[in-house]
């Protein structure tokens, strides 16, 4: 590239937020309820059809954390929302006319951005960053321009054009009048082969639809709201718990029939501080809930401030009404929990004191529990994100290698993926991969269906927007592959149960898509009815949200929010089968 193109550290204009940022999970775009607004599109590229914007609160602040692709986000000022911003589209160039990258192995980027105009943005103190790359300044790309000087009110879409090394991506820092408060992502070249690819057929009883129920209000307490974060089937009923918020949190559970009549059972007083169920699972026979209860310790407030974890807390119950807080053994101490599974015949529960610091405890009856031992040879250096009870023994995914990524930057590495297998859940394997590990992060999520296992690896950690999916047919090999992130395709994990797995899609309006597979490799989309009115979004961004759900044989039970009030509602969700 010509020597007279500058390196772009601060572009003054009146842009944006933009998507394709960090996938893992899950915060969303401050936007209100209400329908798209009805804004004429004025496009340099005339052929394209622009997916519309939702409405943002007149209060909404500027978005930041976790944003999905082709999700919209705000910037605001001290007046209110001022844009929507959003990318749906990065392609690498192998060439371009005219052009000669500046570096060997350096490779051109073409982003489809739109960008919806809420006011005159002129004056406003907003600027945008690239790190590692390069503004192209060209008269003949990319072609479509986008102005970022010339945005009038309504809504825009062009292209942006950027040289990046070799890697082949851009991290895009957005700055607001509070540089802390800016969200950070990564632009990485959609792979010229979608994976996964849904399936077209289906063979006679496989899931070929869904049917959302309305939602079921979740009953609080006389002092506060309820908060549901996690659910089991129980007795041919539901359990679910979670907590009542009041002046305190407290960890409380509810009881459904039929999961859409539900009573609150149990609520925990916690002496000091707040408490709260975060896993509820069966183990020997025995409903099983952990969570925390105690007071916070924290730094000071403020950018970078950290709190030590809340004492873990252990309840049980044999018939979802009654609980019993059991003593939580000394080996939990200092202890965060991660993920919780119950297997066969006990239960699992991994965590750490501290990033690499990972322990694993097991129990047969979810009142005693036994801290199993790490090989170092074997979990030097792992961080443990989920474990899943597989056929007849355990997976677990993570990473190896780095350091914790702390508020608003990556204070380190992330580490490499890793996997590990156990036919007992005492001694442990490490998998193997069949292809190279070329990113660096960690699987964060695991889903097991019926002929494999997937995962998904979120590459660089709290500063990235590239996913790559890890599949295996056993536990002990894993292949990955580029996830597309194509919007008509499953993009992120959202349950499973050894049989089935489910995961989300996006939609720019109607109900969330949601796609099933047996293995992780090969996806079926399936047709969504029922009271699709209520039912939750695909936008991720306004509207009825899941927080969490769970797999039964006949469909699933989804927890989550109204989208307005912040209500906790809960759906039973039928599956339609093929004859």
């Amino acid at each position: 590239m010509p020597s007279s193109v500058p390196r772009l550290f601060a572009v003054v204009a009146a842009l944006l937020l933009l998507s394709g940022c960090l996938a893992s999970a899950p915060s969303s775009p401050t936007s209100s309820p209400v329908p798209p607004a009805d804004h004429t599109a004025r496009s340099p590229t005339s052929a394209a059809v622009i997916p519309p914007f939702p409405s943002v609160a007149p209060d909404a602040a500027s978005t930041s954390g976790t944003l999905q692709p082709g999700q919209a986000a705000v910037v605001s000022d001290d007046q209110g929302p001022a844009l929507l911003v959003r990318v749906r589209d990065v392609r690498q160039l192998t060439a371009v006319p005219g052009l000669s990258p500046a570096s060997d192995g350096d490779v051109f980027l073409d982003a489809t951005v739109d960008v919806d105009v809420l006011r005159d943005v002129s004056a406003l103190p907003l600027a945008w960053k690239t790190f590692g790359a390069q503004d192209v300044s060209s008269a003949t790309w990319p072609a479509d321009g986008l102005d970022l000087q010339g945005l009038t009110p309504g809504v825009q879409s062009g292209h942006l054009g950027f040289e990046a090394p070799g890697a082949g991506q851009v991290l895009w820092r957005i700055l607001n009048t509070v540089p802390s408060g800016s969200a950070q992502f990564e632009l990485r070249p959609a792979p010229s082969v979608a994976s996964p690819e849904p399936a077209a057929s289906a063979a006679p009883g496989d899931w070929t639809g869904l049917r959302w129920s309305a939602p079921s209000v979740l009953p609080g307490s006389a002092d506060g709201s309820a908060l549901a974060g996690a659910i089991v089937p129980w007795q041919g009923g539901y359990v679910a718990v979670g907590s009542v918020s009041g002046a305190t949190s407290r960890a409380a559970a509810w009881l459904s029939p039929d999961g859409v009549t539900w009573s609150l059972t149990f609520t925990d007083d916690p002496g000091q501080g707040h408490s709260a169920i975060q896993f509820v699972r069966v183990i020997g026979g025995v409903l099983v809930g952990i969570g925390t209860s105690g007071v916070d310790h924290c730094s000071a407030p403020g950018e970078g401030m950290t709190c030590d974890p809340l004492p873990v807390a252990i309840w049980t119950s044999t018939d979802g009404r009654t609980w019993t807080r059991r003593t939580t053994p000394s080996s939990f101490g200092g202890a965060s929990v991660a993920d919780v599974a119950s297997g066969p015949s006990d239960g699992m529960v991994i965590g750490d004191t501290g990033w690499d610091h990972p322990w694993i405890w097991t129990s047969p009856d979810g009142a005693s529990w036994t801290r199993e031992p790490m090989p170092a040879g074997v979990f030097a250096g792992a961080h443990l994100r989920r474990v899943a009870a597989w056929g007849s023994g355990w997976i677990l995914v993570g990473s190896v290698g780095g350091l914790e990524s702390r508020c608003c930057v990556n204070s380190g590495p992330t580490g490499q993926p890793a996997a590990w297998y156990s036919s007992d859940g005492i001694t442990w394997t490490r998998a193997t991969t069949r292809t190279p590990v070329t990113g660096r992060g960690e699987l964060e999520t695991l889903d097991a269906g019926l002929a494999g296992l997937v995962a998904m690896e979120e590459v660089g950690g709290a500063s990235s927007g590239s996913s790559i999916l890890w599949t295996s047919t056993d536990g002990r090999t894993w292949t990955h592959a580029p996830m597309s992130g194509a919007q008509q395709s499953p993009l992120r994990s959202f349950a499973s149960d050894g049989t089935h797995i489910l995961w989300e899609g996006w939609a720019a309006s109607g109900p969330l898509p949601l796609f099933v597979s047996g293995d992780g490799v090969s996806w079926r989309a399936l047709n969504i009815g029922g009271a699709t009115e209520t039912a939750p979004l695909g936008d991720n961004s306004s509207g009825p949200q899941v927080r969490t759900a769970t797999l039964m044989p006949n469909g699933l039970v989804a927890i989550g929010d109204d989208g307005t009030t912040g209500t906790g509602v809960i759906w039973t969700v039928r599956a339609v089968t093929a004859p």
